[in-house]
């Protein structure tokens, strides 16, 4: 993913950042289980890859 290699991200945390932080669109964000379940992986990879995002400050946790 281009977009992804400009921001020093990986192909799978930019689809972290699109479903999860856009909540699909409608910019609500969408829990870890949703977004394991959409990626068809377990939650604790949604974790450790949303973590990253966040030390890189492209995403920022919210309690639901």
């Amino acid at each position: 993913m281009p977009r992804a290699a400009a921001l020093g991200i990986t192909g799978v945390q930019m689809m972290l950042l699109i479903d999860g932080v856009g909540g699909r669109g409608r910019g609500q964000g969408a829990p870890v289980n949703v977004l394991a379940k959409l990626m068809k992986v377990d939650p604790s990879f949604v974790t450790a890859r949303s973590k990253l995002l966040e030390r890189k400050r492209l995403l920022r946790y919210q309690a639901m």
